[in-house]
Formats: structure tokens, sequence, C-alpha cells
């Protein structure tokens, strides 16, 4: 026979039995277009399609809800068209999506009014929870025993009241630009969950934002945290890192309790109860935080073996205190600048100690209160009072680390209450918290409108500076209160970001003659126009519409010109 004949006859036999077996495609199914509900989808999907969810249509432009709870038993992808309209209510069962097997995907839903789990993992794994809105349920995400990675990003959490994400018995998850904003946690990590990353998740209002309780090793990461009771927990929890997060606004920034072997580097704690608090902690490494406008800069309660070095700690009413026991801790490198107590450190609180050294030289702390002289050029003090604050040998003449920080701590306009035309004063005060001389912009602002810009040239560290900003109001509508705030913009290399700006309250613009302030010109206005008529200088500055200092016929021209317009 001719090979080549032979070859063909090959061919053609080939192509005739891969068309007799054919090979499986991924297939895309349409809900409601195909099947009725999500989970008659599911049902009859194949392993590795993609189901697509538009949103359920009572009426056009009208939109209800899938009220479904959804078994997802196959690796399948489960899209929603639109996160905002395409809504699971799991309320019957108790769940949105239950995730039976291994390497889901659920993205754009809204899921709410789950008495349970929004989406609810069990010794499955390899999922990915992205892009979806997580309303009014008990939990949002559960994952429990997974065995294998999973990643949650990118989601809305809003009024999950248990908890927003919860990882139980579960490694390796990445869990990461997500917002989550009131419920009891945030993120909580239980069980021995390990290896998990926490990053770039912004979480407001909640009463823990990121707890670790009997988990170790895991990362977090740049996160954004404000919370009722708690920013950062360590709970019981060893090895973790918690690295270049913000934490404000809440009891306890950062907490550390009853761990070890923490690394907590380059955080920004700010207008906390406590910034750091460490209690019954041991061998943890505090390095590189700015801690700011705090109660507490760090606390550290019956702790022992810590390594506190190269911090900042700035107008906090105690910078560092140790009580209750705490001992053989290690602070230094620090700059220790403008707080009320500098430190304190209680009776049961000694052989702790407050230098290390480097390069051959021991070196303690920089304080702003120190006062003595450098007789010897090597950076270190070395005039009596010694040691500083009953505790530094060694105190730093210059600050250990460069620090920009920037903040507005006031901005006062002189009246909540003027005429249109009228000219409004804004005093701003700006505080440089940094240990280096800046230079930087001021900006006042009436509502999202500015009022102007002034730049502040070589601000000394740890003063303040006053600046003016006149806004005229002539074409300001009336009728409304403006808010006004200001704001000195962020420098390089700054982090403390929260107090940059300073809202100071409202300014209502009315028209002249509305002396009461209600809207109007009417007999109200007038009974206290007339009250003050004939005084000089006036007995109330507000019925002075002409500003010339007395209230006269012009004045009287200006009202009856005004009498019964309303804003």
């Amino acid at each position: 026979m001719n090979k080549h004949y032979g070859f063909l006859v090959i061919l053609l036999l080939s192509a005739s039995f891969l068309a007799y077996f054919p090979q499986a495609r991924a297939t895309v199914l349409q809900v409601p277009g195909d099947y009725p509900t999500i989970q008659a989808a599911v049902d009859a999907a194949d392993p590795g399609d993609t189901i697509e969810v538009s949103p359920f249509e009572v009426s056009p432009g009208e939109y209800g809800v899938y009220p479904e709870s959804v078994l997802v038993w196959k690796s399948l992808t489960i899209i929603g068209q639109d996160k905002s309209t395409t809504v699971v209510d799991g309320s019957t069962s108790g769940y949105a999506f239950w995730l039976d097997t291994d390497g889901v995907t659920i993205e754009g839903f809204t899921m709410c009014s789950c008495s349970n789990y929004a989406v609810v993992a069990y010794y499955s794994g390899g999922h990915t929870i992205n892009d979806n809105i997580f309303l009014n349920n008990a939990w949002g995400v559960y994952l429990n025993n997974s065995p294998s990675a999973n990643t949650v990003a990118n989601n809305t959490f809003f009024n999950n009241n248990l908890c927003g994400i919860n990882v139980a018995f579960s490694n390796d998850n990445i869990i990461s630009g997500n917002y989550i904003s009131a419920g009891t946690y945030g993120i909580k990590l239980v069980e021995g969950s390990q290896f998990n990353s926490i990053s770039d998740n912004s979480i407001m209002e909640t009463s823990y934002g990121v707890y670790s309780s009997s988990s170790p090793n895991n990362d977090v990461n740049q996160n954004n945290v404000s919370s009722i009771i708690a920013g950062i927990v360590s709970f019981s929890s060893d090895y973790a890192d918690i690295l270049d997060n913000t934490v404000s606004e809440c009891a306890y920034g950062i907490e550390i309790y009853s761990s070890m072997y923490n690394t907590l580097f380059a955080n920004t704690v700010t207008q906390n109860g406590y910034g750091m608090y460490l209690i019954y902690a041991i061998e943890n490494t505090i390095d590189s935080n700015l801690a700011s406008n705090n109660d507490w800069g760090i606390c550290l309660y019956d702790s022992d073996s810590n390594t506190i070095i190269q911090n900042t700690f700035s107008f906090n009413a105690y910078g560092l205190e140790l009580v209750s026991y705490s001992t053989a801790n290690t602070i230094a490198w620090n700059n220790i600048l403008n707080n009320t107590m500098q430190m304190r450190q209680d009776s049961t609180s000694g052989l702790n100690t407050w230098n290390k050294e480097s390069s051959g030289t021991t070196y303690g702390n920089h304080w702003s209160n120190y006062t003595g002289e450098d007789t010897d050029g090597d950076g270190v003090g070395d005039t009596h009072p010694f040691p500083h604050m009953g505790v530094d040998d060694y105190p730093l003449i210059n600050p250990w680390s460069t620090v920009h920080d920037l903040a507005v701590i006031s901005a006062v306009a002189s009246d909540d209450v003027v005429y249109q035309g009228q000219m409004v004063n804004i005093t701003v005060v700006a505080r440089n918290e940094g240990t280096e001389t800046e230079t930087f912009n001021v900006t006042a602002k009436y509502f999202d409108r500015v009022i102007g810009t002034k730049e502040v040239t070589d601000l000394p560290r740890l003063k303040t500076t006053t600046i003016v900003f006149s806004w005229n109001t002539t074409s300001v509508p009336t009728g409304f209160n403006y808010e006004i705030s200001a704001r000195a913009e962020p420098i390089a290399g700054e982090t403390d970001k929260f107090d940059n700006t300073f809202i100071d309250g409202t300014v209502f613009v009315t028209i002249l003659g509305d002396i009461d302030g209600d809207g109007d010109v009417d007999s109200d206005d007038f009974a206290i126009f007339a009250g003050a008529y004939g005084t000089s200088p006036p007995s109330n500055p507000e019925c002075d519409l002409d500003e010339d200092g007395d209230v006269d016929a012009d004045d009287f021209a200006i009202f009856s010109g005004n009498f019964g317009e309303t804003c």
C-alpha cells in the first residue's frame, strides 16, 4: 500500500473517532433565560460551565430578588450581571450559596437577609468570591475546614451582624481589597487558621476590625481600620506580621494579647484610646511605627522581653507606659515627642533597657523635653540630669529617624450665620508633628469648593502656624449650611494623613434682612430690626445691614427691599 494513502486513511479514521467522541466544552447557561432559578442552572450544568445570572425583573425597570439558597455541588463559575440589582435573598434556608465542592467562583451578586452565612464553604476550597455585596446577613463569608486556598477580594460587606469574613481551621487564604462596615467582627481568624494574607481592606465601624484567635503565622498588611473596640487584635496568636496598617478611632488600635513573636512594623496608629497595647505579651518586635494623638501611644501590661525600636510617639497623652511587672523590655532609638507625659513606668516595671548599641556606640531615645547638650559630638546628650526621665542614660540630641507628619488642629469660621455678600474669615491652625522643617500647602473649603490655598514655608518641627482665609460669599447660593474644612496637603513620606483634614462645622448663608437666620425676611425679623433701630453702635450688629456702624434709614431701605423674600 502506498504509504501516503495509508497516512490519509489514518487521518480520516482519527477524524471519525473524534467526531464520535466529541471533546467536552464549557457551556454558558443563562438565568432566567435558560433556567428560571440559579439552582436549576447549577443542577443542569457540567463541571467547568459558567452560569450568567441577569437581574430578576418583575416589571420593566423594576427588579426583585432570587429567593433561593443555592447548593453548588459542581465546580462552576456563577456570575451576576449587575451586583447592585442581581440579588439573592437567602432568608428561606439561611444562606445564599453553599459551596459543596472545590473550585467555585461567585461574582457580581448582592446576597442579603441570610440568618446564617451568605456564602459558606465547609470542607471545600479553591474558591474565588469576588466583587459582591453582602448586606444584612449574620455572616458574610464563612470558610470552615477549607483544605485549599480561597480568594475573597473586592467585595462590600455592610451590616453583617456577627462577622464579615470568618475563617476557621483554614489556611493560605487571600483576603484583599474588601470594604467592611458595621457588625461585630470585620475579619475573624480562629481555630488555628494559618498563613492567611489580609491586605488592602478598609474596615469601618465594626466592634473588631481584624481579629485573630489561636491562629499563628498570618500577615495583616496595608489595611485601613477604624473600629469601635479594637482595630487589629492578635489573641494567643504567634508569629504574625502586622505591617503598614493605618488604625484610627478605636479604643485599642493594635492589641497583642497573650501572644509571642509578633512583628508590628511601619503601622500608623492615630486618635485611638491605646495606640498599641501589649498585655501578657512576650518577645514581640515593635519597629518603625508612628503613634500619634492617642491617649496612650503604647502601653505594656505585664509584658516582658519585647523590643520597641525606631518608633515615633508624638502628641499622645502618654507616650509610653509600662505597668504591672512589664520587665526586660528593650526601648531604644525611638522619637518621643511632645506627649503630655512622655513616659510612665510603675514601680513593678523596672529592669527595662532604654538603650541599644549600634556600631560600637550606645544610643538611647530622642526626647523632645531633653535640654542637655552633646559636648563630645557623638549625638548623645552627656550633660545632667541623668538618667533622663529616670530611665535613659543615652538621650539622643537629634531624632533617630525622619518622620513627616502634618496636622490641621483647628479651622474656625468667624460666624456661623452670614448674609450673602459678607466676608467670612476662616482661621486655620496647622501643626508640624514630624521631625523635619516642612513647607506645605493648606487649602480651605466650603462644602467641596475651594476658598483658597496658601503655602506654609519652613515650619519648624513640633511648631504651629495660623493661616487666615477670607471667604467672599457674594455668589454663594443662599439658604444652605456649608461645611467648612481645612486640609494640609500631604507631603512625601507622610503616613499619618488622618489628621491632615479638620472639619469645623457649618456656615449658613442667608439673604440680607434674615436676622433670625430662618431663611426668610418676615415680621419676626422686623421685630428684631425695630428693636435695634436708631442705635449707634448697633445694639444688634446683625441689623446693621450696610455695615456702617449704626442702624438707620439706609439699613431700613435694605430691609424693606428684601421684606417677604425667602432663600
